[in-house]
């Protein structure tokens, strides 16, 4: 029987949620039927840095004492210093735009591109997700595009990456709609898609591709930005460039709602005479550009650093451990994603009995803990999960 925890709050009192389910410790929840349950989802992999964040919370805390609200016109000491050491962390010439989710700046990114290129067409895998908004589903593989109306005429699907490893065919098809062709936009690892991170091949052919025919990649960094796969940002890991970044969840650590665009200079320049048709009541929020200055301040550390290794390279012990077992097909493992595809189904109740808060997407495990786990309590949960894949 699969647990829907919305039903289970709908029957209670509202007074009484506290009972039910409450943060713990920064990485645990306290559940009225199960006790402490450690948390290897980052909730929704947002919260990079754990359900507790002092740095993070002190940030926001001072903030609300000086300016806790602001109007997009402004421009304040906080939203300035803060784009500055984004900029400088991105380590790209460029621009930023502020919103509120990964949605917005999925929906942002491309209505601008669409917009510098004069052309309309943007290309996505269809094993994506890139938000629910209506530009954002438009180029959305998963389910949520079926069950809603949106625009289908200025997008098309490539060729799955697995199924293209020299990305040719993909070349084939953009080269066929070059007259049209903006933009294509790509996670660079999937998330709860099953982790899949495109091989070598195929980055060096979009890179080559690119060159030929000029087409502008946005980068969909809202699950893999701020060292989700070991790298400061999924990119990274491929030497492409991207000419558009999409940033959310882990920018404030899931504390505040909160996402940007960046946009590199080539793009952003068609701004000087040309007005920008975008705005949002909430651009560049006090509280989020807080909280993002909590996390740039936090990955800069040299003790952060080191905790990220030691959780990965943990993560990579027990792939192996994994691997081996009979109900597992296969692992897979970026940073710190890791999605265990096993040949039944299992259930969130078996791992809650377990005390362990995973994610599971049909015969999926996957797991997103936060990036400054304590190593040791990280060891013991991923040892239970070995232990409840070999009893199955």
């Amino acid at each position: 029987m699969k647990l829907n925890f919305l039903k289970t709050w709908s029957k209670q009192d509202p007074t009484e949620f506290k009972e039910l389910i409450c943060i713990d410790s920064p990485f645990s929840y306290k559940v009225a039927k199960w006790g402490v349950l450690h948390d290897l989802t980052s909730i929704s992999f947002q919260c990079s840095f754990g359900l507790k964040n002092k740095i993070i919370q002190q940030k926001i805390k001072k903030q609300l004492d000086s300016l806790a609200i602001s109007t997009p016109e402004f421009h304040h000491r906080n939203l300035r210093d803060t784009t500055e050491k984004l900029v400088s962390f991105i380590n790209l010439k460029g621009k930023v735009f502020y919103t509120t989710s990964g949605a917005e700046s999925v929906s942002n990114a491309i209505k601008i591109v669409r917009a510098f290129s004069k052309k309309d067409l943007v290309f996505s895998i269809k094993r994506s997700y890139h938000g629910s908004t209506n530009e954002a589903l438009e180029v959305t593989g998963d389910w949520r595009r079926k069950n809603n109306h949106v625009p289908r005429k200025s997008h098309r699907w490539l060729p799955d990456p697995f199924e293209d490893l020299d990305f040719s065919q993909s070349h084939l098809t953009l080269k066929e709609h070059k007259d049209r062709l903006s933009a294509i936009i790509i996670e660079p690892t999937s998330g709860k898609n099953g982790v899949f991170t495109p091989p070598k091949s195929w980055w060096e052919g979009l890179k080559k591709s690119k060159k030929e025919l000029g087409f502008l990649l946005i980068a969909d960094e809202v699950i893999c930005g701020f060292y989700r796969t070991g790298k400061p940002f999924g990119f990274n890991s491929h030497k492409v460039i991207p000419d558009v970044i999409c940033l959310a969840k882990a920018i404030s650590g899931g504390f505040i709602p909160f996402g940007a665009v960046f946009f590199r200079d080539e793009v952003i320049k068609r701004y000087k005479d040309y007005p920008l048709s975008a705005g949002l009541t909430n651009y560049a929020h006090p509280l989020g550009l807080s909280a993002l200055a909590g996390v740039l301040k936090i990955i800069s550390s040299k003790n952060f650093q080191a905790q990220l290794d030691s959780n990965i390279e943990t993560l990579k012990r027990y792939k192996s451990l994994y691997a081996k077992l009979s109900i597992v097909s296969e692992v897979r493992q970026k940073g710190m994603l890791m999605a265990i595809e096993c040949k039944k189904t299992l259930y969130k109740e078996m791992f809650y009995e377990e005390n362990i808060n995973v994610i599971i997407n049909k015969k999926t495990v996957i797991l997103a803990p936060a990036l400054n786990y304590k190593t040791k309590t990280l060891d013991k949960c991923l040892n239970k999960i070995f232990k409840i894949l070999k009893s199955n």
